[in-house]
């Protein structure tokens, strides 16, 4: 609600079920887009964490970010005040000059807690074998095989990787 997308929350994530739903049945794979807004804290992230618990099974993938404000306008200006409403504070306060601000969500989540809940949530639901799977068609070259996955895998802060290394 708070984004705008609808004014019937659960008739849109009714839909939204019912694609995933239909998704699995297809053997399609879904990769779920999942936006920290504006006003999170811990009731709303427990909420959007439930919905993706109830739907584990038919989501290959994860892909969890918190709002990144863009732009050098008086229009960004607005809209960093509207996401202010919601408890929502930028951390660069140069915005206007660098063109950018990661947000504190609100007073309860920092921008810092929200990238450690990023993580956590990408790795809930997501293993290396699905993040490779997910990116080997569309992102990674064809050469780039599931072994040498592993040794960049293995190469990498484990802990920073957005999916459970461990699952692999």
């Amino acid at each position: 609600k708070r984004m705008s997308k609808t004014s019937n929350t659960k008739a849109y994530l009714r839909r939204a079920s019912i694609f995933l739903k239909q998704c699995k049945q297809l053997d399609i794979w879904a990769k779920v887009n999942v936006l920290l807004y504006a006003g999170e804290n811990s009731t709303t992230i427990n909420e959007t964490i439930k919905y993706l618990d109830s739907h584990k099974t038919m989501i290959k993938g994860v892909s969890v970010s918190p709002l990144i404000v863009y732009g050098f306008d008086k229009d960004t200006g607005k809209y960093i005040e509207e996401l202010a409403l919601l408890g929502a504070s930028p951390t660069n306060l140069n915005w206007a000059r660098d063109g950018y601000t990661f947000l504190n969500l609100s007073d309860e989540l920092s921008y810092e807690q929200s990238e450690i809940i990023r993580i956590n949530i990408s790795k809930r639901y997501m293993t290396a074998k699905d993040y490779y799977d997910l990116k080997y068609f569309s992102y990674l070259p064809r050469t780039f095989s599931l072994e040498k996955f592993n040794t960049e895998c293995i190469l990498a802060k484990c802990q920073s990787l957005p999916f459970d290394y461990n699952a692999i």
